[in-house]
């Protein structure tokens, strides 16, 4: 069963990671909005993967831009894209129901 922390811990492979501090490194890379989330992984536990919300982009240069600056264990193994990202009346990202949606839960 995948269940997100109440910390916003992601761990994959035994690496305990902080979505926000990874999503503040790339942060000037990216123009849209953005989150570090994770899908469940039958080795990892879980595995690392960038949402961004809108128009579709180019996957491959996203990725290889923040793997210049991410640790080769902090580096997103996949690029989703959402047409629009839930948010609460205050306009918060809910990370929960993201991880939710794109885990297909």
């Amino acid at each position: 069963d995948f269940t997100w922390r109440i910390d916003n811990v992601i761990n994959s492979g035994g690496i305990k990671h902080s979505p926000e501090s990874i999503e503040k490194k790339i942060r000037h890379l990216l123009n849209v909005p953005f989150v570090i989330s994770a899908l469940p992984h039958k080795l990892l536990g879980q595995e690392l993967v960038i949402v961004t919300e809108g128009r579709p982009s180019d996957s491959s240069s996203l990725l290889s831009a923040i793997g210049k600056e991410l640790s080769r264990h902090e580096l997103p193994a996949a690029h989703i894209i959402l047409q629009r990202f839930p948010k609460t009346e205050s306009g918060k990202i809910k990370r929960v129901e993201i991880m939710k949606i794109i885990s297909g839960a």
